[in-house]
């Protein structure tokens, strides 16, 4: 018997749920100065008790979002784009929130309404 990795449904319409990727995350993150990590779980109603370990340049990172979010985070910030705040008062990298490397300006933040 083969084990098939099932790839997480897409949201459907009316559902409420947002579908994360990376670049709904980076354009999430980079229309803020700041966002917790709470925040990203409450936008993307994803389980408040995931967590995922991972690794970098410079060791192990704790990332409280389920893996493809945590990985899709990290993968933003390699790439340059976000940057990673981490609890100062524990040993292991934990990061409490992210933000973007570059604000986008306010007009460019909400797409414009049809007249």
């Amino acid at each position: 018997m083969v084990d098939i990795e099932e790839a997480p449904a897409p949201a459907l319409p009316g559902d409420g749920k947002r579908r994360l990727t990376a670049s709904s995350l980076y354009w999430f993150i980079s229309s803020r100065h700041y966002v917790p990590i709470a925040e990203i779980r409450r936008r993307f109603q994803l389980d408040a008790t995931d967590g995922t370990l991972l690794s970098d340049d410079d060791g192990i990172i704790h990332i409280g979002l389920p893996d493809q979010a945590a990985r899709a985070l990290l993968d933003l910030k390699k790439k340059g784009k976000i940057g990673l705040e981490f609890a100062p008062e524990y040993e292991l990298r934990i990061v409490v929130g992210a933000y973007p490397m570059r604000v986008r300006p306010p007009e460019t933040r909400k797409p414009d309404k049809a007249a």
